[in-house]
């Protein structure tokens, strides 16, 4: 059984272009089932650009959402935009404080993912796209408001099946819609449920108070939650809205508000991983703790060979306790790591004196994060994954190690191939022959080779696929 996760970044279209954009995404030749789209306010890679813009969005190919939000840079009391919109997957605002570009999912097709710009991108920003595909993905794409009280459970159903992993985002913004406001937040959050009744999950949260004269920004990172929201007009009182994921079924699961309770709007990916009682592809979610020295960083822990991680970076240097960032500001990115390609959007912004500094910043490296002063603070690239986890490369790090939020998916691990159908023909000097495979066998061996030459990044392990041709059998006889 297969699950493909297909990953790529793109420049979007540019300035006066509206109309369809289509993205190739490497699926193994399989149409995705769902899609996250990530963009800044980046249009080249490693290059800053003063302002801070978000976009994450989701789509089934029934259903789309995209949390969104924008703040000003050099700036003092200035207004914002954010909101968390049905229908689009990509919402951008720009400097002036003003919508700038939005874009509606159209459709998949083979390793495609199809958007239609429906207003046009001041630049040609950088989106990152991950794909999601192969006969063992369920996807579903949803929105709710969390408007009950404190530790009162809520149940969600129209999933159609039990989620393996949520990925939710949010705003503090209280209604499916969007508005200009004085304040921000982002909100992301991850829950890992492996239906034996364990549920991991973490949230991370950043809030900006938007007023030069009592400017704060505040940020906040758990591992008991899976959504968590901090209100700038209430920073100074160290308040938390966070929501725990209590239980999953075959149609959803239960949420239960904790600490203080407010209602916001909060979309989700849930995405499953073969049916039946168990999951064919296993899913993680845990915390990564940043180096302090350069060199190789492993990391261990997530029990299997990933295609995919992601990872929600930040200045974070403790969990379940609130780090207000006054004096430096506050600053998150998002690392997202596949077996060939790795991209990272980063965002910051400064607590104003008179003004307020804010950056977006894409990267082709697995982490390039800058402080709220615009200083380097990481940098890595991910070298390649391992049976346990992952390996990076650290060429810049911060002497304080920081707490970071992450996912992992595994990538296929099928076993050696049987011939549904049967075999004929006689063996070249060069070793082809002419194989009939039923149709049911064909995606599961496109899918294998695919996955070993994605593996090795070059093409040069003809010699594995040769080897598995080789080993195909008919009955019990070998063809060779």
């Amino acid at each position: 059984m297969t699950a493909i996760i297909g990953h790529g970044f793109y420049q979007t279209l540019g300035n006066t272009q509206t109309g369809p954009q289509s993205f190739t995404v490497d699926c193994g030749g399989l149409t995705p089932k769902a899609a996250i789209f990530i963009v800044g306010a980046a249009g080249a890679i490693d290059s800053k650009t003063d302002h801070n813009s978000t976009s994450v969005g989701f789509t089934d190919g029934t259903n789309t959402r995209v949390v969104s939000n924008g703040t000003r840079d050099n700036f003092s009391t200035t207004s914002s935009y954010h909101g968390v919109i049905p229908g689009y997957c990509i919402r951008l605002y720009s400097n002036t404080g003003s919508l700038d570009c939005w874009a509606q999912f159209t459709s998949f097709a083979a390793d495609t993912v199809n958007i239609e710009w429906l207003n046009d991108p001041e630049d040609n920003y950088y989106v990152t796209i991950i794909a999601f595909a192969g006969d063992d993905v369920s996807a579903y794409v949803g929105s709710f408001l969390v408007d009950t009280g404190v530790d009162f459970e809520s149940q969600i159903t129209g999933v159609g099946f039990e989620s393996d992993l949520v990925i939710n985002a949010s705003t503090h913004w209280a209604a499916l819609n969007y508005g200009r406001i004085d304040n921000i937040t982002i909100n992301l959050g991850l829950i890992q449920n492996d239906r034996a009744g364990g549920i991991t999950q973490a949230g991370y949260a950043l809030a900006y108070q938007r007023n030069a004269a009592t400017s704060r920004t505040q940020s906040y990172g758990t591992t008991t939650y899976g959504s968590s929201s901090t209100i700038p007009q209430n920073l100074l009182n160290n308040w938390a809205y966070d929501v725990e994921w209590t239980s999953f079924n075959s149609d959803g699961w239960g949420y239960t508000p904790r600490n203080y309770a407010r209602t916001r709007a909060l979309c989700h990916l849930s995405l499953q991983f073969g049916s039946g009682a168990t999951t064919s592809h296993k899913t993680w979610v845990g915390v990564v703790d940043s180096p302090t020295s350069t060199g190789t960083k492993t990391q261990t822990g997530v029990g299997f060979l990933p295609q995919f991680c992601g990872v929600f970076t930040s200045g974070l240097t403790n969990l379940d306790g609130i780090l207000r960032q006054n004096d430096e500001g506050a600053y998150y990115g998002i690392s997202l790591n596949s077996e060939l390609i790795q991209s990272c959007h980063a965002f910051s912004s400064s607590v104003p004196t008179t003004t307020q500094s804010t950056q977006s910043m894409f990267s082709d490296k697995s982490i390039k994060l800058y402080d709220a002063s615009n200083a380097l603070d990481f940098e890595a690239t991910l070298t390649g994954f391992t049976n346990d986890g992952w390996d990076w490369n650290f060429t810049t790090v911060d002497s304080s190690a920081r707490k970071w939020l992450a996912f992992a998916i595994q990538a296929d691990t099928l076993p050696p191939f049987q011939l549904v159908g049967s075999a004929t023909g006689v063996a070249t000097a060069s070793g082809a022959i002419s194989v009939s495979i039923a149709d049911v066998a064909i995606p599961r061996f496109e899918s294998e080779i695919g996955r070993v030459l994605r593996t090795e990044k070059k093409l040069t392990k003809v010699v594995e696929v040769n080897s598995m041709l080789s080993k195909v059998t008919s009955g019990a006889t070998e063809v060779n």
